[in-house]
């Protein structure tokens, strides 16, 4: 990943690289078993190529971290985010990277129900993303996620200012990014929070759009449709209430079946098109949170 693997086995590297690519790939399908279980086994070939305390070693670290956060191990996940920054800090690293992992340990945190802490890490990323030409998506991610921090502490015309800003920076950009879809639906839990109604179904049917163009039906799409059927049947409208809570029963009960067996090729051009799309690294930080209302 850096120019200390010169000496290493390029079959190998790219098994780490790839490795990293399906930890990505199976939390962005919330198969959070594979994940985890690709986690150890990339931790392990990091150790035994020598590369602790390298780039390589915090990057997988991150991208661990990331996802045992999303299977709910919030300490576990924290210490790995810990030791990431750590080895970024040691070599320097004050870019995107650094950025990245501060948004996503803020992620735990929030889990945790420790705002003050999330709220932090997220005022460092944005410290540094705004000073970094070319990254209006790293910045309107970290708007994004200042806004779900506010909605926690019930902060809502806070949170949607910081969410509006976040789309605005989604708009500028010529392609607008995955993570779009969460910015959505934060401004439409703001929306009806806010008793906007029919803003918020609105806004709604567009996440769910961006949700199943840039990961299918995921449990973010579920999360999108309860929240979406509830904001339906408040509004009178309970035929399309229903279907939405029909359409998250279904995933969620697709997410729990076993996984059938996915080729090295085929998983290699999902995670290409589903991950690394969407911010042109193998180190993708990709972030998706789609609140309960």
């Amino acid at each position: 990943m850096q120019e200390e693997n010169k000496q290493i086995d390029p079959g190998t590297m790219e098994r780490l690289v790839q490795g990293n690519e399906q930890i990505g790939y199976y939390r962005s399908i919330s198969n959070y078993e594979e994940a985890l279980k690709i986690s150890k086994e990339m931790l392990e070939l990091v150790k035994e190529l020598g590369l602790q305390e390298s780039e390589a070693h915090g990057t997988t670290l991150l991208n661990a971290a990331t996802a045992y956060r999303a299977a709910g191990m919030c300490e576990k996940a924290i210490a790995m985010y810990r030791a990431a920054e750590q080895i970024f800090k040691n070599l320097g690293i004050q870019d995107e990277r650094l950025a990245g992992l501060y948004n996503n340990m803020s992620m735990a945190f929030q889990q945790k129900e420790d705002y003050g802490t999330a709220e932090s890490c997220l005022l460092q990323a944005l410290a540094i993303v705004r000073n970094l030409p070319d990254h209006k998506v790293e910045e309107a991610t970290t708007y994004a996620n200042l806004a779900s921090v506010c909605y926690e502490k019930e902060e809502f015309a806070q949170g949607i200012e910081y969410v509006q800003r976040a789309i605005e920076r989604f708009e500028e950009c010529e392609e607008k990014d995955a993570h779009y879809c969460g910015a959505l639906a934060l401004l439409a839990q703001g929306h009806y929070e806010q008793g906007e109604l029919e803003k918020a179904i609105s806004v709604y049917t567009e996440a769910l759009r961006e949700i199943l163009a840039h990961f299918g039906k995921n449990e973010s799409y579920a999360m999108t449709c309860e929240n979406c059927a509830i904001v339906l049947s408040k509004a009178g409208f309970a035929k399309e209430a229903e279907y939405l809570k029909k359409e998250a029963k279904e995933t969620y009960e697709n997410i729990r079946r076993p996984k059938k067996e996915i080729s090295g090729l085929e998983l290699s051009k999902r995670a290409i098109s589903r991950i690394c799309r969407s911010c042109g690294s193998r180190s993708c930080w990709a972030w998706l949170r789609v609140s309960r209302v």
